[in-house]
């Protein structure tokens, strides 16, 4: 037999030993690579990229008791170490060098340990995890995290093969969000939209619509409002209202920013189909509302004439906290420069003045008086003041005043 097969020894030797190395390398846990530097840090991404596969990167401190722990129980598990070795390119880098404090500030990571998955170029796909886990929860979220990035290569061939079809656009554009291509996936969400005719009410699509749908001229919006109820019974009314609460401050914040008051109409509609942070509960009515967001509107793109105009219709009808309608009286002394609204502002600080006298309402009714001339009755106001007085910025207040008279 021995003359027959001559290397069936050596043959049987080299199974044992595969087995032995084998063993042993389950024994070791996870089959870390370290960077110390950026080179050795790109060549391992660089790895990453040949094979197609994600990277899971640790960052910890010979000195930290808790990566000690990690490293020693939790690394150490065959299951886990099976896992890992097989999905990703493992990498750990110690941030007790220069380099490893320069990654994690590029990473934005304070604490430590600190561990994530990234794709081939180092780009984050994960949450950042802090501290210790169980072997088995990140056994879960790694093949959870591969196997999604998996899937999002599967239909970005499909996209780009097919982006008519609405249903690889969709679900495309969903898993890019879920792995942090956020500037693709808005790219893709652009094109989801554009296409879109029918709601499917479906998970993808709703978050779709949560993360990148705020237009709030889009025609699919009013849609969007027609089915509210559809949206509420499936997903929640506080959801929805959280939703329609975030288009409404960016579009809000957009009309102002752009002066664009056909954007603040379209904006301030939103008010008839929902709940905007328990207006209700404050007695405030939508039209109320909308009177409201209307004077803060012209008050942010400094059209005075239209904000006190706004402003004198609002009050004639509802009313408004003292502080509030304080500062509005401030901001006529300051950029309004027409005796009409001189004589109202100095009626408004009037009524705050009788109904409740404090150091706020007497100064500004001062104000009011100077800007008509009335020095003697600012001057009577300010020692009214004076006596109110209570801190050093107060103080300096009224000192500025008193210079005017």
């Amino acid at each position: 037999m021995d003359r027959k097969y001559p290397n069936f020894k050596i043959f049987i030797l080299a199974i044992f030993a595969i087995i032995i190395s084998c063993h042993q390398n389950r024994a070791q846990g996870l089959n870390f690579r370290k960077a110390d530097n950026i080179k050795s840090f790109d060549s391992l991404l660089k790895q990453a990229q040949n094979y197609t596969k994600l990277v899971f990167i640790y960052f910890y401190s010979e000195t930290c008791e808790a990566c000690n722990e990690l490293s020693g129980k939790t690394f150490s598990n065959t299951d886990l170490s099976v896992s890992y070795n097989l999905s990703f390119i493992n990498i750990k880098i110690s941030i007790d060098n220069e380099f490893g404090i320069s990654m994690l500030q590029n990473y934005s990571i304070q604490n430590i340990p600190a561990y994530f998955f990234a794709d081939p170029a180092g780009n984050p796909v994960s949450k950042l995890y802090v501290g210790n886990n169980s072997p088995e929860m990140l056994k879960d979220i790694g093949m959870s995290v591969s196997s999604m990035f998996n899937e999002m290569l599967a239909l970005k061939e499909e996209f780009y093969k097919n982006n008519s079809d609405l249903e690889i656009v969709k679900k495309y554009c969903f898993i890019l969000s879920q792995l942090k291509y956020y500037d693709e996936a808005k790219s893709v969400s652009e094109i989801f939209f554009r296409k879109l005719n029918a709601f499917d009410y479906d998970m993808y699509e709703w978050q779709l619509i949560k993360t990148y749908y705020f237009d709030v001229t889009d025609p699919m919006m009013k849609k969007f409002l027609k089915e509210l109820n559809k949206f509420e019974s499936i997903y929640g009314k506080d959801e929805v209202t959280g939703y329609l609460s975030q288009v409404f401050d960016k579009n809000y914040d957009l009309s102002f920013k752009n002066e664009d008051t056909f954007l603040l109409e379209n904006t301030l509609s939103l008010l008839d189909y929902f709940e905007y942070r328990n207006m209700s509960k404050h007695g405030i009515t939508p039209t109320a509302a909308k009177g409201f967001f209307k004077i803060e509107y012209y008050r942010n793109v400094e059209d005075w004439m239209q904000f006190v105009k706004h402003l004198d219709a609002y009050l004639k009808e509802y009313r408004m906290p003292d502080d509030v309608l304080n500062d509005y009286i401030l901001d006529i002394y300051f950029w309004v420069n027409d005796i009409y609204w001189s004589v109202k502002s100095n009626n408004w600080a009037g009524e705050l003045y009788k109904k409740n006298k404090t150091f706020n309402s007497v100064t500004t009714y001062a104000l009011t008086f100077l800007k008509l001339g009335n020095n003697k009755k600012a001057f009577k106001l300010c020692k009214k003041a004076e006596k109110m007085v209570k801190d050093e910025s107060e103080r300096k207040y009224l000192d500025e005043i008193m210079k005017l008279l």
